[in-house]
């Protein structure tokens, strides 16, 4: 037999996440767990306790895993997921996601044809949420945001030479970012 392994995910506002840290220090001190009720975690009697912390542009991201000392089915896990704001798209799934994108415009006006809406769209809603994600090419982020917006403009007006032209701005400010920072 062995002890299931309790796991919660939270994602949190600096401030939250803060109070949670200090009521874990708290309880593990104390051994009085009261405080983290509220969120969900149990150290008693714990054998292993596990925190892995993330920071995120407007959140903090914890797991927490604690190993569960009593005796349990083979294979039985407890898992727990609370989230308090929504999280993020993990920057490299990101960055892969828009890089399909790019490519399937790219062939689009290479074919001498508009972008596809749903490319369109995904392109820009990655583009300015990659945006949100600090040391990442700031220097760069404000064209990049004009640009995006000018793209979106070109393509509503349907100007094949005029997206083209957009589109190449586009491709130019990536390859300056990814130059500096890949």
């Amino acid at each position: 037999m062995s002890s299931p392994e309790i796991k919660i995910d939270l994602t949190l506002d600096a401030a939250e996440a803060a109070r949670l840290l200090r009521k874990l220090a708290v309880a593990l001190e104390d051994g009085d767990e009261k405080p983290l009720n509220e969120f969900g975690i149990s150290i008693q009697g714990s054998s292993r306790i596990k925190l892995v912390i993330k920071r995120r542009a407007d959140a903090i991201a914890l797991k927490v895993r604690v190993k569960d000392p009593r005796p349990a089915d083979a294979g039985e896990e407890v898992s727990t997921v609370a989230t308090a704001l929504p999280e993020k798209a993990d920057y490299k799934s990101l960055k892969k996601r828009m890089g399909k994108s790019f490519k399937n415009i790219k062939k689009s006006l290479l074919a001498a044809s508009p972008p596809a809406a749903g490319d369109l769209a995904l392109f820009l809603e990655d583009s300015a949420e990659m945006l949100s994600y600090p040391g990442c090419g700031d220097e760069y982020y404000v064209a990049y945001a004009d640009t995006c917006k000018a793209f979106g403009k070109a393509v509503a007006g349907g100007d094949l030479e005029e997206i083209q032209a957009v589109f190449n701005k586009i491709g130019e400010l990536k390859s300056a970012c990814h130059d500096r920072y890949k």
